[in-house]
């Protein structure tokens, strides 16, 4: 019972000693990215916070300025599929216990906030242009369309627009991941079509004609 009683102690010891490793996806710009980042470090929205930045290339330079900073992710080029998926799969491997987006009117960046939510991490911290911030539940984000809907900013032609363009470029790249083994195959098979209609040629005698 002793023993029990110290392995439990020391487990609950080691959860509150373990800090938690965050997140934040640079899906608005860089100073409402920098506010973010101070308003985790002053506020105990999460339990001693290791904060691993995930932004494009061109926002980079200025987040490498940030102290907070643990670890910077780049995403690649939207056309870079392949870097995309092992981007992916390494931050999967993080094993991240929170994730922090930005949903505010920005409209070239919907690939980052999709991006943000493939993870299937449960915790998800959402922040809008106010910096107001709010963990992600139902009840959460029926508030939040309804207040777009009444501030006028949930129109049809603002989420519809960038919504087609990405849907686009997924299924482009859908399409490209699906060509390549179909044309590889039949390359292939027409390869080897050639290859066994020249043995076969070769092999074949031709009969003498017959004279009458």
């Amino acid at each position: 019972m002793i023993g029990v009683l110290l392995v439990n102690n020391f487990l609950i010891w080691l959860k509150v000693a373990m800090s938690e490793k965050v997140l934040l996806v640079c899906s608005s710009n860089s100073t409402n990215f920098r506010k973010a980042v101070n308003c985790l470090s002053t506020q105990s929205i999460f339990d001693k916070p290791e904060l691993d930045f995930l932004c494009s290339l061109g926002d980079l330079q200025d987040l490498r300025q940030i102290q907070e900073a643990k670890k910077i992710w780049v995403f690649p080029h939207r056309r870079d599929l392949w870097n995309g998926i092992r981007l992916w799969r390494k931050i999967f491997k993080q094993r991240y216990d929170a994730v922090v987006v930005f949903w505010c009117l920005d409209t070239g960046r919907l690939l980052q906030k999709i991006f943000s939510l493939s993870f299937g991490i449960q915790k998800i911290l959402v922040f809008n242009e106010n910096l107001d911030c709010a963990f992600l539940s139902c009840s959460f984000l029926k508030k939040f369309l309804m207040a777009r809907f009444h501030d006028g900013h949930l129109t049809v032609k603002f989420p519809v627009q960038s919504l087609v363009l990405t849907v686009k470029r997924i299924v482009y790249t859908c399409l490209r991941i699906l060509v390549f083994p179909i044309s590889f195959v039949a390359l292939t098979g027409a390869v080897m079509t050639l290859y066994l209609k020249k043995n076969l040629s070769s092999r074949i005698i031709k009969k003498p004609k017959r004279r009458f």
